[in-house]
């Protein structure tokens, strides 16, 4: 069973983590809509090796549209296979 996080208007479940490519680390991030209009969301994120240091630049801010009730996800790559962990920053649209 997956957990979900409510946010106020945003339910945000455990992200999927994967391997693809060259070893770069592949982030999914299910995310729900649970109001009758459509969301219009800004994210951006980072990637740390194992001891916590940075290895890329962070992403710039991204926008991501989400239905009135609905499901979908936001994802993304690393560009190096050093990265091991995440952190991701979501907002309205600005």
């Amino acid at each position: 069973m997956k957990r979900w996080r409510y946010w106020g208007r945003l339910k945000v479940g455990e992200p999927i983590p994967s391997r693809v490519g060259s070893g770069q680390l592949h982030i999914a991030v299910p995310i729900r809509n649970v109001t009758n209009h459509e969301l219009v969301l800004d994210y951006r994120y980072r990637f740390f090796d194992h001891v916590g240091e940075q290895t890329q630049n962070r992403s710039g801010w991204m926008t991501f549209r989400l239905p009135p009730r609905s499901i979908s996800q936001i994802a993304f790559t690393s560009l190096n296979s050093r990265a091991g962990d995440f952190y991701l920053n979501i907002r309205p649209a600005k």
